[in-house]
């Protein structure tokens, strides 16, 4: 299994910037890989769990230490399938 990185500490983007940044690297990750996130953005606790439940990714670790948090996602092996409405 694919495991990639992605550290956003200190960036300037604060208030929903780890979310967006999680995004622009959503597509390189293959089924059933993990991107790890580490952010300070406070807004991470709320988003990306949010996000991970929409989309059907899971969250297979999550860990704080003061104002670093680290989300470790793993990408579904199958497409979510698209709900009626």
């Amino acid at each position: 299994m694919e495991r990639r990185l992605l550290d956003i500490r200190s960036s300037t983007c604060r208030g929903g910037g780890a979310l967006w940044a999680f995004l622009s690297h959503v597509r390189e990750i293959p089924r059933g890989g993990v991107l790890e996130l580490l952010t300070d953005d406070e807004q991470a606790r709320t988003d990306l769990p949010e996000w991970a439940r929409h989309e059907g990714w899971r969250i297979v670790e999550q860990r704080s230490d003061g104002s670093d948090m680290s989300f470790a996602l793993q990408r579904p092996w199958r497409k979510p399938r698209v709900q009626a409405r």
